[in-house]
Formats: structure tokens, C-alpha cells, sequence
């Protein structure tokens, strides 16, 4: 995250908490869209929250830890309760999902002992493991409801297709620096290489595990393989405000996160004067590691570093679910700014792989 989205971040926070009146009372103005994750965790001076029609997503922890919070009032328009969004809330009585309410991810209402009464409406299509888990009030049609509609699956699967798009200079550029942040210092693209060799380059980078010989011929593991995403993921959690509680959600035994995501290169091509650098991703954003925010600085970066174009496919979906969404956006220098801009189709699209085959992260 980069310096501009921390500071938007301190002064949301802020508001908010001024806006809490002398009843405890927040009403949050109409025309924000996300509730950011951790926005009031643990504040204790709330006692009740309306949230507006404009807002789609609570984030992750917004609310968690609000011992003293016995009413909120929610409105349609809102999408998704992400993850821990008012756990441990214990004496919020009763809660009313609007309808359009597609997500309830995993401890989105954890520990709310004092919760006696749950409505859900036809819309929500997944509710995370845990989402109600210590409601131990709720009666046992509500827990039967829940139970039906309740995923072990991660609750929100994000795929994207960054294309990297310039002059060959650029793309060659991207490629080293890449090389370099991720220990592959001896693998060196040459300004002269043709598609062959810089593909060559990018499979060598991929497969190459330094210091350990007996396994260079052998795909790396997650935590040795070469990405580029990898430097929107270690960056945006370093310097994070949230950052405390995105490494609470990582597993001990994978101190990087890896096992939520995948991202690896695809390969380069050329059109015309243009060369073209695809990477695939894979993110478990329920673990509310990367928001639009996160993916949009990370586009901007890269084209005011290397002076190129980035195209941005992404894809948000559910498991066995019918949520399906997709945007495209393209990112490109004018003068010394970013242009971003929606698009309708995404030019680099191919066709989806086989059931059997592999993503090749």
C-alpha cells in the first residue's frame, strides 16, 4: 500500500470515530462504498452502527472486538461480510442481512454470544466456515439454515491476468529486476535476446532452487519459485496498517502465505514493435491480503517504473457457487501520470485449460 492509500486510510479511521456520538452511535455517511478491515476494532465507545445503501463490503475485522456494539442496521446494496467482520461482539442482540448479501466469509460473526436471532435472505450463496461459530444463543433452525448454506472451501477465489505491454527495452527490464529481488542473480536476459531465449530465461527462473543442486531439474516449491507478484504481496503487507492482522490469518508452518495463493509467469510474446509479459494469479482473498487498492497501486507501479502498459484481467468467483464476476482495466502513461481506464473485453484472453490441466504456477 502506498504512502497516499495509508494516509486515506488514517483519515477514514478517524472519521469515523468521530462521527460516533454521545450515544455511541455511528451513522456512516452515504456514499462510501467499503468499510475498510480494522476501521473499529475494539473500539468501545460504539454501541450502534447504521450503515448505508452505498456500501458493499465490511472489511475484514472492522468491527471486531466492539464489546459494547448491540445494534447494527444494514441496508441492500451491501455484498460481502468479510472475514472476523464483527467477531467477538457479544452483546449484539439480533442481526438482518439485507438481501443482495451474496458472502458471509468465515468468522464474520464469531463469539457473538449474545446473538439471538439471525435472518438470511435467498441471496447469500456462501457462508465461511465459522461464520456464527460461539453464537451459542442462536436457535437451532437458524443453526440448521447456516449449516446448509455454511463452505470448508476458502470463501473468495481471485484470478488475474496481468499483462506487462511495451518495448522490448521495458519488458527486459521488468524481467531482471525481477530476477534480482528473488535471488536469481546469475539469470540475466540480455538486451538482445530473442522470444526463445527470454522465454528460456523465464522457465530457468522458474524451475532453478540456488544452493541446492540435486533438486535444479525439479519444479521449485512455492516458498523458491520465482513470481513477480510477489513484490505486490511482501510490499503491501509490510507497509499495511492492517498488517498485524493479515500475518494473525497465515499459517505458522508457511510464515510467507504462500499456501493461499499461486502466481507464476507464463511466458512472452510479441506483436508488432510491442512485447508482451503475461503472469497468472491465484488469491484467497478472504484473507483480505489484497484489495482492489492493492492490485490498481501495484498496476500504477509498474507502469511508472518501466514506462509500459498493464492490462488487468481479473476474476472473482466462489467455490461451487454461481458468483462470477469479472473487470478489465488498462493502465498507461500520460505525461507523468496514470491513466486508468475499464475496459469491455481483455485483448490477451485465451481459452480456459482443460478440467485436467494444470495452471502452470
Amino acid at each position: 500500500m502506498n504512502d497516499n492509500l495509508i494516509k486515506i486510510y488514517t483519515m477514514a479511521v478517524q472519521l469515523f470515530k468521530e462521527l460516533i456520538d454521545g450515544n455511541g452511535h455511528l451513522e456512516i455517511p452515504e456514499g462510501v462504498r467499503k468499510i475498510l478491515p480494522n476501521t473499529l476494532m475494539n473500539c468501545e465507545k460504539l454501541t450502534s452502527v447504521s450503515i448505508p445503501r452505498s456500501v458493499t463490503v465490511i472489511g475484514a475485522c472492522s468491527f471486531l472486538g466492539c464489546k459494547n456494539l448491540r445494534r447494527v442496521e444494514l441496508r441492500e446494496g451491501l455484498r460481502t461480510i468479510d472475514v472476523a467482520a464483527f467477531q467477538g461482539c457479544a452483546i449484539l442482540e439480533s442481526i438482518v442481512i439485507p438481501e443482495g448479501v451474496r458472502i458471509i466469509a468465515h468468522g464474520a460473526f464469531k463469539g457473538c454470544t449474545g446473538l439471538t436471532r439471525i435472518v438470511l435472505p435467498a441471496s447469500v450463496a456462501v457462508i465461511g466456515e465459522g461464520a456464527f461459530e460461539g453464537c451459542t444463543c442462536l436457535t437451532s433452525d437458524d443453526i440448521s439454515l447456516i449449516t446448509s448454506k455454511e463452505s470448508p472451501y476458502d470463501v473468495l477465489t481471485v484470478s488475474t491476468t496481468s499483462c506487462i505491454v511495451g518495448p522490448k527495452e521495458a519488458v527486459v527490464k521488468v524481467l531482471n529486476q525481477a530476477f534480482r529481488l528473488f535471488g536469481r542473480d546469475k539469470i540475466v536476459v540480455d538486451a538482445d535476446a530473442g522470444l526463445e531465449e527470454i522465454n528460456q530465461n523465464i522457465q530457468e527462473a522458474r524451475y532453478r532452487m540456488e544452493g541446492d543442486p540435486d533438486l535444479e531439474d525439479q519444479p521449485a516449491e512455492y516458498g523458491a519459485q520465482f513470481t513477480l507478484m510477489d513484490f505486490l504481496d511482501d510490499y503491501n503487507r509490510m507497509h499495511s496498517p492492517c498488517k498485524d492482522f493479515v500475518f494473525s490469518y497465515i499459517d505458522d508452518d508457511e510464515p510467507d502465505g504462500t499456501e493461499d495463493y499461486g502466481v507464476g509467469l507464463v511466458d512472452v510474446t510479441k506483436n508488432g514493435d510491442e512485447y508482451i509479459l503475461k503472469i497468472l494469479s491465484q488469491v484467497n482473498e478472504s484473507q483480505d491480503t489484497y484489495w482492489d487498492e492493492d492490485w490498481w497501486d501495484w498496476c500504477e507501479r509498474m507502469v511508472r517504473l518501466y514506462g509500459c502498459k498493464v492490462f488487468l484481467h481479473k476474476v472473482s468467483e466462489v467455490y461451487e457457487s454461481d458468483i462470477h464476476e469479472e473487470e478489465t482495466r488498462l493502465f498507461e502513461p500520460v505525461g507523468d501520470s496514470v491513466k486508468q481506464t475499464a475496459l469491455d473485453s481483455f485483448p490477451y484472453k485465451e481459452p480456459a485449460p482443460e478440467p485436467d490441466d494444470e495452471i502452470p504456477f
